[in-house]
């Protein structure tokens, strides 16, 4: 469990307008910024400015969410839930997860694909500068008694639609 920073209910009415996927699969992202103006895309990929590049450009934009109470620090350490609804070749699909803080060792976590040092610096670049992870490790896990299953279904405390 941790305190998560998440979107304040009270100010964003839909989070779907919000979210983005992982910045190395967007196609279009001008889609994205034109979708809501806070929309994680302006922290994720940010456009840098005459007078600043994009690495202070989400500084900027990430302690602005958080002074204005668009972004809060979740009050109780958690372990967040999700669901996603998706189709592929008009197939419905549910996808559950949970998010959680997990120690990286060496050796223990089998990398997915060759991660370029362009890309590496870049995401290193933007975790310093904002002091916080915005993008998610993706991992799969074994479930095979369903067990996990059944908790992300009854969680629906922190559930992210």
């Amino acid at each position: 469990p941790f305190h998560g920073i998440i979107f304040n209910k009270n100010k964003i009415d839909d989070i779907s307008l919000c979210v983005c996927p992982p910045y190395d699969v967007i196609s279009s992202v001008r889609s994205y910024y034109e979708r809501n103006p806070f929309n994680i895309i302006r922290l994720e990929l940010p456009l840098p400015m005459p007078s600043m590049n994009k690495y202070s450009v989400a500084k900027n934009t990430f302690n602005e969410w958080m002074k204005h109470r668009v972004l809060i620090r979740d009050s109780f350490p958690t372990i967040y839930t999700y669901e996603q609804n998706f189709k592929i070749d008009e197939i419905s699909y549910v996808r559950r997860g949970f998010i959680a803080l997990n120690k990286l060792v060496r050796g223990r976590i089998l990398t997915h694909e060759e991660t370029r040092k362009k890309a590496r610096e870049d995401r290193l670049n933007l975790i310093s500068v904002l002091k916080t992870f915005i993008s998610l490790i993706f991992g799969l896990y074994e479930d095979k008694e369903e067990e996990v299953e059944h908790l992300l279904i009854d969680s629906e405390k922190n559930l992210i639609h």
